[in-house]
């Protein structure tokens, strides 16, 4: 008998263990929203684009922009040159940058920057 009541002690203590050990995992928040990540992949995919064309045309940039973010407001930023694109919106509440450098037809290094405001 006494065995019986070692092996449900010992039962109890593992189940309490087992038990202990699935509380204690850390639970996931909600799924957070994904529209940052699906901006910032625009964003690069945008960017990698142009430095691939190396076609620094900053009208055809704006058109770019306006087609790949069309409704959203930022900048395009080509060395030192700066044009605001998109649609002008009120209160932003956040700012999406990047920047590449690519060399143009002279071999000269050219920044290519892009904002957009979300």
């Amino acid at each position: 008998m006494k065995r019986r009541g070692i092996y449900l002690a010992f039962e109890a203590m593992l189940s309490l263990l087992i038990l202990f050990a699935i509380l204690s995992i850390p639970m996931q928040n909600k799924m957070e929203d994904l529209d940052e990540l699906h901006i910032l992949q625009k964003e690069d995919d945008l960017l990698k684009a142009w430095l691939f064309e190396r076609d620094f045309d900053l009208d055809g940039m704006k058109a770019d922009f306006e087609f790949v973010f069309p409704n959203s407001s930022g900048e395009i930023g080509l060395g030192n040159e700066r044009i605001a694109v998109g649609k002008p919106g009120g209160r932003h509440r956040e700012t999406y940058s990047a920047s590449g450098f690519a060399l143009d037809g002279e071999l000269n290094a050219v920044e290519i920057s892009i904002s957009i405001y979300g």
